[in-house]
C-alpha cells in the first residue's frame, strides 16, 4: 500500500506549509477563524500519523479490503473535516460547516476500521 504512504507523505508536507503560511495571515484573522485553522491543523496531522502507519501494515500485512477502506475513509475524512475548516477560516464560505461532521465521522470510521483490520488481518509472513 505504497500509494498510502504517498498520499500521508503529501498531507505531511501540506500540514506544515498550510501550518507556515497560516502562521504570518493570522494577524488578519478573528479568534473563531485561527481556531478553525487550528483545529483543521491538529486534526490533519494526527490523522496524517494513523494514514502513514496504515501505509506501513499495508507493506506488513495482507492488505485487505478493510485496510484500504480504513485508508480510504481517514482521506476522505481529513478532505472533509480539515478542508471544509481550512475554507471557512480563510473565505467567507461558511456553508461548509454541514460538511465538517460527515468529515469527524469518517475520520472515526477510518479508525475503527483500522481496528477491525488488526483483528481479521493476517501477516505477509503467515500466507500460504
Amino acid at each position: 500500500m505504497r500509494w498510502v504512504i504517498t498520499v500521508a507523505a503529501i498531507s505531511g508536507a501540506s500540514a506544515v506549509i498550510i501550518g507556515a503560511l497560516s502562521a504570518h495571515a493570522e494577524a488578519g484573522m478573528n479568534d473563531i477563524q485561527i481556531g478553525w485553522m487550528d483545529t483543521a491543523l491538529r486534526y490533519q496531522t494526527w490523522n496524517t500519523i494513523g494514514l502513514l502507519a496504515i501505509g506501513v501494515l499495508g507493506q506488513v500485512w495482507k492488505p485487505t479490503m478493510i485496510l484500504k477502506a480504513s485508508a480510504t475513509a481517514l482521506i476522505a475524512g481529513m478532505l472533509f473535516f480539515s478542508g471544509s475548516l481550512y475554507v471557512m477560516a480563510t473565505t467567507s464560505f461558511q456553508d461548509l460547516g454541514v460538511v465538517t461532521p460527515l468529515g469527524g465521522l469518517c475520520l472515526i470510521a477510518g479508525w475503527l476500521l483500522l481496528a477491525l483490520a488488526s483483528l481479521t488481518g493476517r501477516s505477509k509472513q503467515n500466507q500460504v
